[in-house]
C-alpha cells in the first residue's frame, strides 16, 4: 500500500512538473527492469529508482510489481543486500534479508536454492537464478546508487 501511495504521488508530480527525465538502467528480457526518474518541480528535484518485475505466481498474466526507492539510503541497502546474497547461491540453509519494502531470500533446498528471490511487501515475487543476470543486476544497482547523488 505504501509503495502504491508513493507511486501515485510521484505520478501526480509528473502531471504538474516543470521537467522530468527517465532512463532505463537495466532490463532482463521482459521480466525485470531498473529505471531512474528525475522530477523537477519549482526548482526542487526528486530522484526515484523503480525496480519492476513480473510476478512469478501468475506468470501467464500481466501481473507486475514495482518496488520504489526514493532515497539514496534505500537503494544503497537494496544494492548491499543483493551483492551480499549473490555469493551465497546454493547455500543449504535459506537466508533472508527482510526490509520495509522487500524481502530477499537465497539458499535452502532443491533447485530453488540457486535463485535470488525478491518479494515485495504485497507478496508478489520474482526469482533470478542465472549468475550473469545477477552480476548485471549488481552492476546496474551500482549505477542506480550513483544516479541518486
Amino acid at each position: 500500500m505504501k509503495t502504491t501511495l508513493i507511486t501515485l504521488f510521484i505520478s501526480s508530480m509528473f502531471l504538474q512538473t516543470s521537467s522530468s527525465t527517465s532512463e532505463n538502467i537495466w532490463k532482463n528480457k521482459l521480466t525485470h527492469s531498473l529505471d531512474f526518474k528525475s522530477i523537477t518541480k519549482e526548482e526542487k528535484t526528486q530522484k526515484v529508482i523503480f525496480f519492476t518485475y513480473k510476478n512469478m505466481k501468475y506468470s501467464h498474466l500481466s501481473d507486475w510489481e514495482t518496488i520504489t526507492f526514493v532515497t539514496k539510503k534505500e537503494i544503497e541497502q537494496f544494492r548491499s543486500d543483493v551483492q551480499e546474497a549473490i555469493p551465497k547461491r546454493g547455500n543449504p540453509t535459506k537466508l533472508n534479508w527482510e526490509r520495509d519494502k522487500y524481502t530477499l531470500s537465497i539458499g535452502g533446498s532443491g533447485l530453488s536454492k540457486w535463485n535470488l528471490w525478491i518479494t515485495a511487501k504485497s507478496g508478489k515475487y520474482t526469482a533470478i537464478g542465472k549468475p550473469k543476470v545477477l552480476r548485471n543486476l549488481s552492476t546496474a544497482l551500482n549505477l542506480a546508487v550513483s544516479k541518486m547523488d
